[in-house]
């Protein structure tokens, strides 16, 4: 729920609509997708979760920390861009 909530949240607070969320799952993983028409692309904080004292700023961390994968891309159609996500499935 996590890993697709923050995406989702930083696509409505920082992007700019509409946002699309698109989740699959595999035999081997769950692969996510939320696109928004946002400018500019997701950039994790260079800190620990931990030492981050502002109320926001930590989520990218902690999706890189429970994921396998993370990355995104301009949409090729126009304005945006896309983050995606692959999460194990038996992940620990």
């Amino acid at each position: 729920m996590l890993v697709v909530s923050e995406p989702v949240t930083n696509a409505v607070v920082h992007g700019r609509g509409p946002v699309e969320v698109a989740v699959a799952v595999t035999s081997r993983a769950v692969v996510g997708a939320v696109t928004d028409a946002g400018d500019g692309l997701p950039v994790p904080p260079a800190v620990p979760a931990e030492e981050i004292t502002t109320e926001h700023g930590r989520g990218l961390l902690i999706v890189s920390g429970l994921v396998e994968r993370w990355w995104c891309v301009p949409r090729p159609d126009g304005p945006g861009k896309t983050v995606w996500f692959t999460l194990p499935l038996g992940a620990p």
